[in-house]
């Protein structure tokens, strides 16, 4: 089995590097190219990146986790794609024709370029970082541990985050966005048949879906239905979710990187179908093992990990396969994204140094290389094991990148001012009651607080506005 293993790591790693380097033939140097492709991605690429980008390393372990803590909670992952794809849909055609139309890389850009302020691009600008980086380093730390696991400690977990960052790197590093692109709709699809094949065994070793239905119902009856125990995490969940997976800088980049605006409205609807197939692959494989194993594991994001050892030890394998294709074709998108961030919004917008085409794309490629080191570093360490909260906060983050959205799509007349108070205010709430007792106090979680904190500022000040500007 670890012979096989090690094949499949060769194999796969081997494809994408000439992945890589045929990218890097067709690259130019230029920030465009090496952001978002030269904005040139046809409507099957686009879609694979889409999914690829927003399905990642964490669905295999943390999505069935989900089930078997939570019951109902599964529920939130359906809401928070739909919510997500159907805000794509309408609004993304308009975004990928205000990219090119005013050559944006970045959120950041967009509404900066909009509200015309400097304040806006750097709270943007900071909530993309703070959103990304923890979950960045997550996906390799996710990689770094079951490499280990499936090899049964032949690669050692410091050895598999690094194998796993240098191979990003370099196919990053020579082929940019468009790399990331190839790469992301290999993998998606790799994923897409393991996954449908996984469920299918899943669904044979409990003895058919209704069986396991069955069971659920013995063994957890009170997680099947709402109560007040679920119901505010579900509410919390849903608030930073649905929006995040929209409005996270990497998911909102690939926007920019569609060929025509139409085919935005096409990849939406079919990313939805798609996404929505892997989740319900991911419910079956969760219902079965949860009806096996509830009440035995002391750690519930190793269900399907030790479903497979109970049944087919090699289909570890498979796991793996499933964890590196999917955190690496997150840690890509994720990479350039805090690239462009640091590039475009930081360096150019807030601290206005001029530089020249080519200087611009060599910026760009080592600061990627820097962010990829550091969450290397940040994955290999102690603190790595303490960051997975952080994901459900970069989520929160992430959502309050709605106000200024709204303020550009929706409520035009909206006050900067408004949208500034909504961001801070929303960021400083999500702080305050995630690492105070002020949390303690509240019947909701942090993410619930931190969006109604910025939806009271954006539209009680958004009316205050119109009515003094209508009376002046």
């Amino acid at each position: 089995m670890i012979t096989t293993t090690l094949i499949l790591i060769a194999l796969y790693l081997a494809a994408i590097l000439l992945l890589g380097l045929v990218a890097h033939q067709r690259s130019r140097p230029n920030e465009e190219d090496y952001f978002l492709a030269s904005r040139g991605v046809g409507l099957w690429l686009l879609v694979g990146t889409v999914v690829a980008t927003t399905v990642n390393s964490l669905a295999v372990t943390g999505t069935p986790a989900l089930l078997y803590e939570g019951g109902l909670l599964f529920g939130q992952m359906f809401v928070a794609v739909s919510v997500a794809m159907g805000l794509m849909w309408i609004f993304g055609p308009q975004i990928c024709k205000l990219g090119k139309q005013k050559g944006f890389v970045t959120q950041g850009e967009v509404f900066a370029d909009h509200y015309r302020s400097r304040v806006v691009l750097a709270l943007t600008a900071g909530l993309g970082i703070l959103s990304v980086f923890p979950f960045l380093s997550i996906q390799l730390a996710g990689i770094g541990k079951i490499l280990n696991a499936t090899t049964r400690g032949a690669i050692p977990q410091e050895l598999a985050v690094a194998l796993c960052a240098i191979s990003v790197g370099v196919y990053i590093f020579l082929g940019g966005a468009r790399a990331a692109v190839w790469t992301d709709a290999l993998q998606g699809l790799i994923a897409l048949v393991v996954l449908a094949g996984s469920a299918v065994l899943f669904t044979a070793w409990i003895g058919g879906l209704p069986a396991g239905m069955e069971k659920l119902n013995q063994v957890m009856p009170e997680k099947l239905v709402f109560n007040s125990t679920n119901t505010p995490v579900l509410i919390d969940s849903i608030l930073s979710w649905s929006f995040a997976l929209f409005l996270w800088p990497h998911i909102f980049q690939r926007m920019f990187m569609a060929r025509t605006p139409q085919s935005i409205r096409q990849a939406a609807g079919i990313s939805f179908l798609t996404i929505n197939f892997i989740l319900i692959c991911l419910l079956t494989m969760a219902i079965a093992a949860t009806a096996e194993l509830y009440g035995s594991l002391n750690d519930s994001e190793q269900l399907l990990a030790i479903m497979f050892n109970n049944h087919l030890p090699a289909g570890g394998v498979l796991l793996m396969i499933l964890v590196f294709t999917l955190g690496m074709s997150t840690i890509d998108s994720m990479l350039l994204t805090l690239s462009s961030l640091v590039s475009r919004d930081i360096w150019v917008g807030l601290l206005r140094r001029e530089r020249s085409t080519q200087s611009a794309f060599v910026h760009g490629r080592w600061i990627t290389l820097t962010f990829l080191m550091l969450a290397a570093l940040f994955a290999v360490t102690a603190i790595s094991g303490a960051i997975i909260p952080w994901v459900t906060l970069g989520a929160s983050f992430a959502t309050l990148l709605l106000w200024p959205f709204l303020g550009l799509f929706v409520w035009k007349r909206v006050s900067t001012y408004c949208v500034i108070a909504a961001m801070s205010l929303g960021f400083l709430t999500i702080c305050l009651t995630r690492f105070t007792a002020l949390g303690q106090l509240l019947p909701f979680g942090f993410a619930t607080a931190g969006f109604l904190v910025g939806a009271l500022c954006f539209i009680v000040g958004g009316f205050t506005v119109s009515i003094v500007r209508s009376q002046g």
